[in-house]
């Protein structure tokens, strides 16, 4: 086929037509390609933060777990005793500890009891009285004895409880000095000493409470 200058002058312009309009089409899906790759992802694409799901990635807090109550078990310290109850200790918040003191089978009138620094009830081995092997007053404070409602008292000072015409008595004590948990304050390990006799608040060491009819060692509750 002979081609003429007219000829040849169609077939580029039809070339260059197909050019642009392939350009076209390949704008058109490139521009596709980076929208498609460009669009967020529902689901947070890695992004690390849900906010759908409200997961912000911090641990519920662990408050621990709540504090023990301590409880000593009142019981004759001699054959043939009758003082039985309980001495029940429980944080109070924000410091300190509640005693409340519930007794029976004890004389009528007013009977002093303490804390004392030995958590063992029975007698001391040199031939001691019942009770005596629970020491002394305990005193972390290194004070003189007296009552609580008073000046200067030993750390374990309680003051007297009252005993009714049908041998029961109760009491309740605060002390902000006292801990449950263990160090120097703490009133585990220790005897509570129901007495014979009233605590004048004066005479030293004791009080002239008298002797040790009833005790009980102060422990944890399970």
């Amino acid at each position: 086929m002979r081609t003429t200058p007219f000829t040849n002058k169609r077939l580029v312009l039809a070339l260059g037509i197909l050019s642009a309009v392939g350009g076209l089409l390949a704008y058109g899906c490139s521009d596709d390609d980076v929208a498609a790759t460009d669009e967020p992802r529902a689901d947070g694409g890695g992004g690390g933060n849900d906010a759908q799901g409200g997961d912000t990635g911090t641990a519920p807090a662990d408050s621990g777990p709540a504090p023990k109550n301590a409880r000593a078990v009142i019981r004759p310290t001699a054959d043939g005793g009758t003082v039985n109850g309980t001495a029940t200790f429980e944080p109070n918040a924000p410091t300190g500890v509640k005693l409340t003191i519930a007794i029976s089978g004890a004389t009528p009138g007013k009977h002093g009891m303490h804390i004392h620094q030995v958590g063992d009830c029975g007698a001391a081995p040199d031939g001691g009285a019942p009770g005596s092997a629970a020491g002394g007053h305990w005193n972390a404070g290194d004070a003189g004895h007296g009552l609580p409602s008073g000046g200067a008292h030993h750390t374990g000072d309680i003051g007297n409880i009252t005993i009714g015409a049908n041998g029961t008595g109760s009491y309740v004590f605060t002390n902000t000095e006292w801990t449950i948990a263990p160090g120097t304050y703490s009133v585990v390990g220790r005897s509570v000493i129901f007495h014979a006799g009233e605590d004048d608040g004066v005479s030293q060491p004791t009080g002239d409470a008298g002797a040790r009819p009833g005790c009980g060692v102060i422990v944890l509750d399970p």
